[in-house]
């Protein structure tokens, strides 16, 4: 039986495991170097005060009853000619890969020991503002994590002095313009001090400095800027660019017809300024990267061990954002809806993975 190898274990990595796992007759392969996922929409609910074992999941747990092997180890090179994964501790062979490992914080200037990332450390976050010692709170970044952590923070009843820095002319950039403007609506009536047009040079002890002359104060600075494709990647014999690795309209792997790519390793003409920039409506017909045609739907087509069935376009697989537990949130996946399914009908969930 053909073995299909996923390396990464976030939500992309996990979907992908389970949606093959039970379409297809491969032997399913994962490779993290993480026991547990992390399911990033939670930690807000985390900076809020919910435990932070409630936003994970054991990744063992999850395939325990399932056809999926899950090996803890770290990456160090692909050899796309060999079909072979190079890792710390020995290397796997593959027919079919599946290259999921995520992008990472993009911190530019900024001393990595004097800022947070709510990504990596929203547990330090929950514990620094629920200490008493903190009252001046900056978060670096004007796309959706800045917005929701400042959000998340302004909604706290504790007493805060929250300001958000951009270096973007609104918040949420990548939206369109109005978007931002009413985000900056809502976070201005909670309170939250919004800098737009304002460029954060540098990290201090006390405060972060701003366009290279002047210093905000700050107790607590978060960045929450953007991500660069996990570095990894540059030990892979595959073709890529500053965004990430070059692949098709079927995510497939340039010169390399057994691999495949998604998420924030991926790069692809217009990834910084997609779809949602350019102010599509939902209602219109659009291409975009992962081979929709222009009514909207996706195109049947079978290769190399990974099928792509037609669906209404709509969110992508994703976990369930409900649950009273972690273990229903981990079992719940999205999958696509059958061919012939209409756009009313989007995804179809299932509670096993």
């Amino acid at each position: 039986m053909n073995r299909t190898v996923v390396l990464g274990g976030g939500e992309a990595g996990l979907i992908a495991a389970a949606y093959l796992e039970r379409a297809s007759e491969t032997n399913v392969v994962v490779v993290s170097e993480r026991e547990r996922h992390v399911f990033s929409f939670q930690l807000y609910r985390v900076i809020k005060g919910m435990p932070f074992d409630g936003a994970t999941l054991d990744l063992r747990d999850a395939f325990a009853d399932r056809n999926v092997t899950v090996v803890r180890d770290h990456v160090r090179w692909l050899d796309a000619a060999e079909k072979r994964v190079d890792l710390r501790s020995g290397s796997i062979e593959y027919d079919t890969l599946l290259i999921a490992l995520g992008g990472v914080t993009r911190l530019d200037a900024f001393d990595r020991s004097r800022v947070s990332d709510v990504r990596t450390d929203a547990r330090e976050i929950q514990h620094a503002v629920h200490s008493g010692s903190v009252r001046d709170v900056v978060i670096v970044g004007g796309g959706p994590v800045g917005v929701e952590t400042v959000a998340t923070l302004a909604s706290l009843t504790i007493d805060l002095d929250v300001s958000l820095i951009t270096s973007g002319e609104h918040l949420l950039a990548d939206f369109p313009e109005r978007a931002g403007r009413i985000a900056e609506g809502e976070l201005g009536r909670r309170g939250v001090d919004i800098r737009t047009g304002t460029r954060a040079t540098e990290a201090t002890d006390d405060g972060v400095m701003l366009d290279g002359e002047r210093v905000e104060r700050s107790n607590l600075t978060v960045w929450a800027g953007g991500v660069e494709p996990n570095p990894v990647i540059e030990n892979f014999d595959l073709p890529r660019k500053e965004h990430g690795l070059l692949v098709d309209e079927y995510l497939r792997c340039r010169d390399a017809d057994s691999a495949y790519a998604v998420g924030d390793v991926v790069d692809y003409p217009g990834k910084v300024t997609d779809g949602i920039r350019r102010g599509w409506k939902p209602d219109e017909p659009r291409r975009t990267c992962c081979g929709t045609s222009g009514n909207g739907r996706r195109k049947s087509t079978t290769s190399g061990g990974i099928r792509e069935s037609s669906t209404s376009v709509g969110p992508p697989p994703c976990s369930r954002r409900t649950g009273s537990s972690t273990a229903e949130r981990g079992r719940r996946f999205c999958e696509p809806s059958p061919p012939g399914a209409t756009r009313s009908s989007g995804t179809t969930c299932t509670d096993r993975v």
